[in-house]
Order: C-alpha cells, then sequence, then structure tokens
C-alpha cells in the first residue's frame, strides 16, 4: 500500500512535470501562462516523440490529457484539506493512467513507466538541489 502511495506522489509529481516542459527550446510562452489546452498538448507530443505515437493513439490520448488537465485545475482551485486534495490527484492519476494504458501497446507502456520512472528521479534531484 505504502509503494503504491508513494508511486502515485511521484507520479502526480511527473505529471506536473510533464504538464510544465515546453515543447520545443523556441517554446517562448511561459509556461505559467499556457493554456490547460496548450500543457496537453505539449504533454502529448513529448509523448509522442518518447513512445513513437501514430495518429490514432495521439486522437485517443489527447482528450484524455485534456481531461486530466481540467480535473487538475479544479482540483488546485478548490479550497479544502491537502489529503483529501492529494487522494483526488491520486485518483486522477491512477483513472489517466488506466486511460492510456488502454491506448497504448504493451511495448509502449513499458517505455510509459520507465519515462514516468526517469521523470521521478529528475524532480528527485531537482528538489535536493534546492
Amino acid at each position: 500500500m505504502r509503494n503504491l502511495l508513494s508511486g502515485s506522489l511521484l507520479a502526480l509529481a511527473l505529471t506536473c512535470s510533464i504538464a510544465a516542459l515546453p515543447a520545443s527550446a523556441q517554446d517562448t510562452q511561459p509556461t505559467s501562462q499556457a493554456t490547460m489546452p496548450d500543457r496537453a498538448e505539449r504533454t502529448l507530443n513529448l509523448l509522442s516523440e518518447r513512445l513513437s505515437l501514430t495518429d490514432q493513439e495521439k486522437d485517443q490520448i489527447k482528450p484524455i490529457l485534456e481531461d486530466r488537465q481540467q480535473r487538475f485545475q479544479e482540483l488546485r482551485s478548490e479550497s479544502g484539506r491537502p489529503r483529501k486534495k492529494k487522494k483526488e490527484a491520486q485518483e486522477i492519476l491512477k483513472d489517466t493512467d488506466g486511460k492510456i494504458k488502454g491506448v497504448l501497446t504493451a511495448d509502449q507502456w513499458t517505455q510509459y513507466r520507465q519515462f514516468e520512472k526517469q521523470m521521478q528521479e529528475q524532480m528527485k534531484e531537482h528538489r535536493q538541489q534546492q
């Protein structure tokens, strides 16, 4: 159970970091000013690059990412207890991962999970530097 929660927390951090990554080095719009569809699009582009998504897979994953961004935005705007919000965020991630897994091939899913682990390590290192 503890490993599941730790993994979910790291997945939450990954999700936030993926959404914050620019789509390219030439991207000039600050991430904090990016709209939800922009963030979903950036995440989709990153996943497409990393997982070699087909056009059909992109079309299926895009609404999943947009829904996730919307749900996170609503969660961030709500007042409430941090533990409750944390649990809700974990549920959003679990739901999203389940939907994404249903679209990806077994090999892509493995790559997706490996990429999540890499991002978790990068975030851990970043937090240690601060």
